[in-house]
């Protein structure tokens, strides 16, 4: 079976690699083993999300057949940060 037909998902997670930590790994192996089953995985994920553990590892399960989208987001909590 071809790429083409694969069915396809949309994944939007807040936490991906290379942000770490167990909330990251389930999605990591979701997204892994999607192909196997014949799913193409369309990620959306935040660029640069506010998340203190990082493990770059994690990018390389990731299968070629995934297509990742990086975007830039508005970071809620992140205004408490700017405040005087």
């Amino acid at each position: 079976m071809s790429i083409n037909q694969f069915n396809k998902i949309l994944i939007v997670s807040y936490l991906f690699p290379p942000a770490g930590g167990g909330g990251v790994l389930r999605i990591t192996k979701f997204v892994k083993f999607l192909p196997r089953l014949f799913w193409q995985p369309f990620v959306i994920t935040p660029k640069k999300p506010f998340y203190p553990i990082q493990d770059p590892n994690l990018l390389n399960e990731l299968p070629k057949e995934a297509s990742i989208k990086r975007i830039t987001y508005f970071e809620p909590g992140g205004w408490f940060n700017w405040r005087p």
